[in-house]
């Protein structure tokens, strides 16, 4: 999905061509983009291949990169799927007045972000590096309702080992 929004006295749905042309604020969210969008992308706004190059590592470690005109960072959320950690991948292309996110999975508090216009139309009236700053921000807050669910559960498992010596329960734990 490929979403492109326009502040300009509000948040509008809109096109990157004319974002560009008019020197206005701009979002880009593009869920799971194809090698072929990104080259095009990258192509436009002068990245050359250091998008790809971030989006397509498949190490998980953030890393951020500060360039002449845009700064990148990929960062990972976290979800817990039947009790099982997995990493969420995005990257943040932050430039003067745009911010451009890739991501390969759902990231449902940026999902509800583009869908509440009050909330986007205030922080993107702020600007482009505020926005980053406050999807960060939910990244980062999302880790501890994650952490606390896996410390209730070492808590359980914990607890089961201690009151018994289930083979089933020393595995998970």
């Amino acid at each position: 999905m490929f979403n492109v929004l326009v502040y300009d006295k509000g948040v509008k749905r809109g096109n990157l061509s004319s974002a560009l042309l008019h020197d206005k604020r701009f979002w880009i969210d593009i869920k799971d983009p194809s090698r072929d969008e990104i080259r095009k992308l990258s192509d436009l706004l002068g990245f050359g291949n250091i998008v790809n190059d971030y989006y397509t590592d498949n190490t998980v470690r953030s890393k951020i990169s500060n360039l002449k005109n845009f700064t990148i960072l990929k960062l990972y959320g976290l979800n817990i799927e039947k009790n099982t950690i997995k990493t969420k991948q995005i990257v943040f292309i932050l430039g003067r007045n745009y911010l451009i996110t890739l991501r390969k999975d759902d990231f449902e508090y940026i999902s509800q972000m583009i869908r509440s216009r009050d909330k986007l139309n205030a922080v993107m009236k702020e600007g482009a590096d505020y926005l980053f700053y406050t999807i960060i921000d939910l990244i980062v807050d999302n880790y501890f309702s994650d952490l606390e669910t896996m410390d209730k559960e070492l808590e359980t498992l914990e607890a089961k080992t201690i009151a018994n010596s289930d083979t089933d329960v020393l595995k998970r734990l």
